[in-house]
């Protein structure tokens, strides 16, 4: 049987097709059976251990998506994201001025700089970032005006995950520029980066310099523990494609009891 391919290895000539995920693939009850049979590891003991890191990354997860939300310039610069025409410009026809920019152009001014994380950590880490910060902003009840909230809504896979779920690789791109163009606003030593911090910050006295360093700061740290969650999912469930990561993610969410632990 042919290896499944991630995501972001998709071919241009695929992403018009759908990726499913298996409607009775339980993730909670695989990662369960992951401490009694998981060959790769030589005893039960480092099997729990393996379980252990995996709630353990997925708690950092949660946690730091929410200290995101409670951070002004994040969510200043998640509405300036959300408004933004996806991709009008090619390269060569980008605007001189900054201001005018799609968002297609912010997000290529991001980089990860966070130990740990790749420069591009791939879309599709970017597209589980994102999913897991929709949740806490419904979860805490976070208002943001109506026209972001629409446009976010329709990013948001668990409000259409009943009863499979089907993705498709050009999706998961365009959720991931919306997070790289965050980090493209934040970014400490682009140019353009600076002029758009400056303006946001001159037209909201809630929002600093330290703010946006904070933002920047912690999109890595989210970044870092999701590769690290994601890996752990890899692990235990090794014949399951990546897409399985999400519906962990999804199944933790859906369950109040483990949605107040993880917040």
């Amino acid at each position: 049987m042919p290896k499944k391919r991630k995501a972001h290895e998709l071919s241009e000539d695929e992403t018009q097709s759908n990726v499913t995920m298996d409607d009775d693939c339980d993730v909670l009850r695989e990662l369960e059976t992951f401490t009694a049979v998981n060959p790769e590891t030589s005893s039960r003991e480092e099997n729990i251990i393996q379980k252990d890191k995996t709630f353990q990354h997925l708690e950092e997860v949660f946690q730091i998506a929410s200290k995101l939300w409670e951070n002004r310039a994040f969510v200043a610069c998640i509405a300036r994201v959300m408004r933004m025409k996806h991709h009008v410009f090619n390269t060569w026809e980008r605007p001189l001025s900054c201001f005018m920019w799609d968002r297609k152009a912010w997000s290529q001014q991001n980089f990860f700089v966070t130990l740990g994380v790749a420069v591009d950590p791939s879309n599709w880490i970017l597209f589980l970032m994102l999913q897991v910060l929709l949740h806490i902003q419904k979860k805490k009840g976070l208002l943001l005006p109506s026209d972001v909230t629409e446009v976010l809504a329709q990013q948001d896979v668990a409000q259409r995950v009943s009863p499979g779920l089907k993705l498709g690789a050009k999706k998961i791109q365009y959720v991931g520029d919306i997070v790289e163009a965050i980090g493209g606003i934040c970014h400490p030593w682009q140019k353009a980066s600076l002029s758009m911090r400056e303006f946001m910050i001159s037209t909201d006295d809630s929002i600093s310099h330290i703010s946006f360093m904070e933002t920047c700061d912690m999109m890595g740290q989210l970044a870092r523990e999701m590769k690290n969650f994601t890996a752990c999912v890899r692990r235990a469930c090794p014949e399951q494609s990546e897409y399985h990561s999400l519906q962990f993610l999804l199944e933790i969410a859906s369950r109040p009891t483990s949605c107040e632990d993880l917040l």
